[in-house]
Protein backbone atom coordinates (compact mmCIF):
# COMPACT_ATOMS: atom_id res chain seq x y z
CA UNK A 1 0.00 0.00 0.00
CA UNK A 2 1.28 3.46 -0.84
CA UNK A 3 2.43 5.93 1.75
CA UNK A 4 0.38 9.10 2.13
CA UNK A 5 2.52 12.17 2.93
CA UNK A 6 1.26 15.55 4.10
CA UNK A 7 3.90 18.26 4.47
CA UNK A 8 3.96 21.95 5.35
CA UNK A 9 6.96 24.25 5.54
CA UNK A 10 6.89 27.49 7.52
CA UNK A 11 9.42 30.31 7.95
CA UNK A 12 9.60 31.54 11.55
CA UNK A 13 11.38 34.72 12.63
CA UNK A 14 12.78 33.23 15.83
CA UNK A 15 15.87 31.38 16.98
CA UNK A 16 16.35 27.64 16.71
CA UNK A 17 16.31 27.51 20.51
CA UNK A 18 13.00 29.38 20.75
CA UNK A 19 11.33 27.11 18.21
CA UNK A 20 12.79 23.98 19.83
CA UNK A 21 11.59 25.10 23.28
CA UNK A 22 8.07 25.51 21.90
CA UNK A 23 7.85 22.43 19.68
CA UNK A 24 9.45 20.04 22.18
CA UNK A 25 7.10 21.10 25.01
CA UNK A 26 4.35 18.88 23.61
CA UNK A 27 2.14 19.10 26.70
CA UNK A 28 1.57 22.80 25.94
CA UNK A 29 0.70 22.42 22.22
CA UNK A 30 -2.99 22.88 23.05
CA UNK A 31 -2.11 26.51 23.90
CA UNK A 32 -1.07 27.35 20.34
CA UNK A 33 -2.84 24.93 17.99
CA UNK A 34 -6.54 24.04 17.88
CA UNK A 35 -5.54 20.68 16.35
CA UNK A 36 -4.68 19.45 19.85
CA UNK A 37 -7.04 19.08 22.82
CA UNK A 38 -4.33 17.67 25.09
CA UNK A 39 -1.08 15.76 25.20
CA UNK A 40 -0.07 13.93 28.37
CA UNK A 41 3.49 12.63 28.53
CA UNK A 42 3.52 9.13 29.99
CA UNK A 43 7.27 9.19 30.66
CA UNK A 44 9.52 11.65 32.56
CA UNK A 45 10.47 14.93 30.88
CA UNK A 46 12.27 16.19 28.88
CA UNK A 47 11.10 14.70 25.60
CA UNK A 48 13.49 11.91 24.57
CA UNK A 49 13.68 8.86 22.31
CA UNK A 50 11.18 6.43 23.77
CA UNK A 51 8.93 9.13 25.29
CA UNK A 52 5.25 8.27 24.95
CA UNK A 53 2.43 10.76 24.86
CA UNK A 54 -1.32 10.26 25.01
CA UNK A 55 -2.62 12.62 22.33
CA UNK A 56 -6.22 13.80 22.14
CA UNK A 57 -7.30 15.65 19.00
CA UNK A 58 -10.68 16.87 17.80
CA UNK A 59 -12.48 14.34 15.54
CA UNK A 60 -9.85 11.62 16.11
CA UNK A 61 -9.52 8.82 18.67
CA UNK A 62 -7.04 9.21 21.54
CA UNK A 63 -3.72 7.78 20.44
CA UNK A 64 -0.40 6.99 22.06
CA UNK A 65 2.55 8.43 20.13
CA UNK A 66 6.15 7.39 20.80
CA UNK A 67 9.27 9.40 19.98
CA UNK A 68 11.49 7.35 17.68
CA UNK A 69 14.08 9.98 16.73
CA UNK A 70 15.13 13.18 18.47
CA UNK A 71 18.00 15.59 17.97
CA UNK A 72 17.95 18.49 20.44
CA UNK A 73 17.44 21.89 18.75
CA UNK A 74 16.80 20.15 15.41
CA UNK A 75 13.62 18.14 15.73
CA UNK A 76 11.91 14.86 16.42
CA UNK A 77 9.79 12.11 14.91
CA UNK A 78 7.11 10.23 16.73
CA UNK A 79 4.95 7.32 15.66
CA UNK A 80 1.49 5.98 16.36
CA UNK A 81 0.61 2.40 15.48
CA UNK A 82 -2.79 0.78 15.53
CA UNK A 83 -4.50 -2.11 13.83
CA UNK A 84 -4.40 -1.18 10.15
CA UNK A 85 -2.60 2.16 10.44
CA UNK A 86 0.91 3.47 11.04
CA UNK A 87 1.50 7.20 11.29
CA UNK A 88 4.78 9.09 11.66
CA UNK A 89 4.81 12.77 12.62
CA UNK A 90 8.00 14.67 11.78
CA UNK A 91 8.93 18.09 13.22
CA UNK A 92 12.27 19.50 11.97
CA UNK A 93 13.93 22.89 12.35
CA UNK A 94 16.61 24.26 10.01
CA UNK A 95 18.38 27.59 10.54
CA UNK A 96 17.90 30.02 7.65
CA UNK A 97 21.19 31.74 6.72
CA UNK A 98 19.24 34.99 6.25
CA UNK A 99 17.74 34.84 9.75
CA UNK A 100 15.09 32.86 11.54
CA UNK A 101 14.37 29.21 10.85
CA UNK A 102 12.50 26.99 8.45
CA UNK A 103 10.32 24.31 10.00
CA UNK A 104 9.05 21.24 8.17
CA UNK A 105 6.03 19.46 9.60
CA UNK A 106 5.31 16.16 7.88
CA UNK A 107 2.88 13.31 8.50
CA UNK A 108 3.41 9.92 6.83
CA UNK A 109 0.55 7.42 6.90
CA UNK A 110 0.45 3.80 5.78
CA UNK A 111 -1.81 0.83 6.34
CA UNK A 112 -5.11 -0.49 5.05
CA UNK A 113 -7.18 1.58 7.50
CA UNK A 114 -5.46 4.81 6.43
CA UNK A 115 -6.06 3.83 2.80
CA UNK A 116 -9.77 3.06 3.32
CA UNK A 117 -10.38 6.37 5.11
CA UNK A 118 -7.92 8.37 3.02
CA UNK A 119 -10.44 11.04 1.98
CA UNK A 120 -11.59 11.75 5.53
CA UNK A 121 -8.25 11.29 7.32
CA UNK A 122 -6.33 13.08 4.56
CA UNK A 123 -8.52 16.17 4.90
CA UNK A 124 -8.14 16.26 8.68
CA UNK A 125 -4.39 15.68 8.45
CA UNK A 126 -3.94 18.57 5.98
CA UNK A 127 -6.04 20.86 8.20
CA UNK A 128 -4.17 19.93 11.37
CA UNK A 129 -0.67 20.21 9.88
CA UNK A 130 -1.56 23.68 8.54
CA UNK A 131 -2.99 24.70 11.96
CA UNK A 132 0.17 23.52 13.69
CA UNK A 133 2.42 25.46 11.30
CA UNK A 134 0.42 28.68 11.75
CA UNK A 135 0.19 28.27 15.52
CA UNK A 136 3.88 27.46 15.95
CA UNK A 137 4.89 30.51 13.91
CA UNK A 138 2.59 32.81 15.85
CA UNK A 139 3.62 31.43 19.26
CA UNK A 140 7.37 31.70 18.59
CA UNK A 141 7.23 35.14 16.98
CA UNK A 142 4.97 36.50 19.74
CA UNK A 143 7.40 35.23 22.41
CA UNK A 144 10.23 37.17 20.74
CA UNK A 145 8.08 40.33 20.43
CA UNK A 146 7.02 40.15 24.07
CA UNK A 147 10.63 39.83 25.24
CA UNK A 148 11.68 42.78 23.07
CA UNK A 149 8.83 44.91 24.44
CA UNK A 150 9.72 43.98 28.01
CA UNK A 151 13.34 45.07 27.46
CA UNK A 152 12.21 48.38 25.97
CA UNK A 153 9.79 49.15 28.81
Amino acid sequence: MAERVTETKVKIDASVEEVWKTISDVERWYEWTPSIKSILLLDPKPLHVGSRGLVEQPRLPRTIWQVTKLIRNQGFDWEAKSLGAHTIGEHWITPDPHGGVDVVLRVRQTGWLAWIFQGWIGKITREYVAMEARGLKLRCEQAISLRMMARGA
